[in-house]
């Protein structure tokens, strides 16, 4: 019996999600182009300073949130996609 209980190595690396400067992707690439779209809007040094402030407290938060659970952003997006009423039906709908 006990050659069939093997151990198998699980990786740190298999299990961890994947984070960059610590925040999640999406989040990441989302906060860029709010920056970026801040500063394109006045392309001066006072919205250059506004763009850079709301990048240093989005990647804050989004640390804070990434510490707290990883996945925020997919579990976020799957609440909004949820409604607040569903119909009652007799049948379901197929497709």
């Amino acid at each position: 019996m006990s050659e069939f209980l093997q151990q198998v190595p699980l990786y740190q690396s298999l299990t961890k999600p994947v984070l960059v400067a610590g925040v999640e992707k999406e989040y990441l690439l989302v906060l860029l182009i709010f920056s970026i779209c801040i500063w394109m809007v006045g392309l001066n040094v006072a919205f250059f300073i506004i763009a850079l402030s709301f990048w240093v407290i989005g990647m804050a938060i989004g640390r804070f949130l990434a510490k707290k659970d990883a996945m925020m952003m997919n579990l976020l997006i799957r609440h909004i996609k949820h409604r607040d009423y569903y119909l009652g039906r007799e049948k379901p709908i197929i497709k």
